[in-house]
């Protein structure tokens, strides 16, 4: 968030062609991805192997990641300017909803929660 507010490109590739959205898929960082969708990063983006997040995250044999590709359906969902007017108690509800609940809406965990 810092690099972000210095004026810093939230999808700018690396040497290698990966984003910042690629990588973090790719390493399983969940939270890397919320804040990422959250600065407007680029979901779609894809690496210098011309592949999306969705498909770097699906490519690894790793429990840790096997989540991620959802993870990227559920931030699509989201209406992005609802996110950014939140509160500290809504932000705890939105952040619980991508973190635990696989079938719901937002509005369903607003409702929940």
């Amino acid at each position: 968030r810092l690099l972000h507010a210095a004026g810093a490109n939230v999808n700018a590739p690396n040497s290698t062609g990966a984003t910042p959205v690629t990588l973090a898929a790719a390493e399983g960082h969940a939270r890397a991805l919320r804040v990422l969708f959250e600065l407007g990063a680029d979901l779609d983006a894809v690496n210098g192997e011309g592949k999306s997040a969705e498909q770097v995250a699906t490519a690894a044999d790793d429990a840790a990641i096997s989540g991620i590709p959802q993870l990227l359906q559920q931030l699509r969902s989201v209406d992005i300017s609802e996110v950014r007017q939140m509160g500290e108690a809504q932000r705890q509800c939105y952040d619980r909803f991508l973190s635990s609940c696989s079938r719901c809406t937002p509005m369903m965990c607003a409702f929940v929660y």
